[in-house]
């Protein structure tokens, strides 16, 4: 019985599910490195960025064979959008937005490698742009593989996304394009990565607070029920205080927590204590409190 040819891994109805592979393929955001131009929820898995910044992403397997390829491709995240292309906007594609010194073949690209052995293509049938980077082994000291993205259009650009919802797929492949292993990431390319992740973080908690209420019931303050002199003690012994500059700085360190709390959460794939999500609530409020302040 002849079988199917492959489908391409940039194909209309291209697969979007993780698949680690015989390689355990892996993809990284280091949080820590986040500044002004990128951030990184881990509650959301999703990156916000300024357009034209440089990130680098980090990719892992268990063994880097030779001749080894790692695929780009942005995708439309809901359904009713998924099978159209993710273009450039039509101001975002014009001669003036080309890299200097580079050819124009990936003018409608949004997603590229800043890397001049990137290779950029166009697949004929879906006429989804992705890029490809060869994968070269780790240097000494690390399991992982550095490269460096940006990306050349805003999620609210009008004739271009849209402000659809996007989200990047990452295969690694072969010279061939047959894919060993996938993963994906959203993204947000934006303005004020700051204020567009807080606001979403802010959404995501409140719809997951509503998704656990029982139909007929509402969300009730635990009440302050009579603790042993025990009990007390012990929780006054886990409160910690530092003293900060200013406000700047506290607000900072908000953040900080904030993130790390949320990242170790996913990492140990659980649920947060009471008290943690005591914590993660309090966080969020001050942050979102003083955001005029945090944002400037």
């Amino acid at each position: 019985v002849p079988q199917a040819p492959i489908p391409s891994p940039t194909c209309t109805l291209l697969c979007t599910e993780e698949y680690p592979g015989y390689y355990e393929f892996e993809v990284n955001v280091n949080g820590e490195n986040s500044g002004k131009n990128w951030l990184y929820s881990y509650v959301l898995n999703k990156l916000f960025i300024n357009i034209n910044a440089v990130i680098h992403l980090s990719f892992k397997c268990n063994a880097f064979p030779s001749g080894f390829y790692i695929r780009a491709v942005a995708v439309f995240s809901n359904s009713d959008d998924f099978k159209y292309p993710v273009e450039r906007c039509l101001h975002h594609r014009t001669p003036e937005n080309a890299p200097d010194g580079q050819p124009d073949n990936h003018i409608d690209h949004v997603v590229l490698v800043d890397h001049p052995w990137a290779l950029y293509e166009c697949d004929e049938t879906s006429q989804r742009r992705s890029v490809r980077m060869l994968l070269d082994s780790p240097q000494a000291g690390t399991d992982w593989v550095n490269i460096p993205f940006k990306f050349k259009c805003k999620n609210s650009c009008i004739s271009g996304m849209n402000r659809r919802p996007t989200e990047i797929i990452f295969t690694l492949e072969d010279s061939t394009a047959v894919v060993y292993g996938r993963q994906k990431m959203k993204i947000r390319i934006c303005s004020c990565p700051k204020r567009d992740k807080q606001k979403e973080e802010a959404n995501n908690d409140v719809k997951n607070d509503v998704k656990n209420i029982p139909k007929g019931k509402r969300l009730m303050t635990p009440e302050n029920n009579e603790e042993s002199p025990a009990t007390k003690q012990r929780k006054t012994d886990e409160m910690l205080q530092i003293p900060v500059a200013n406000l700047k700085v506290y607000l900072k360190g908000i953040d900080f927590m904030y993130n790390y709390m949320l990242k170790t959460l996913k990492k140990e794939n659980r649920n947060p204590t009471e008290k943690e999500r005591q914590c993660i609530k309090e966080y969020r409020e001050k942050l979102i409190s003083h955001k005029k302040f945090y944002y400037a």
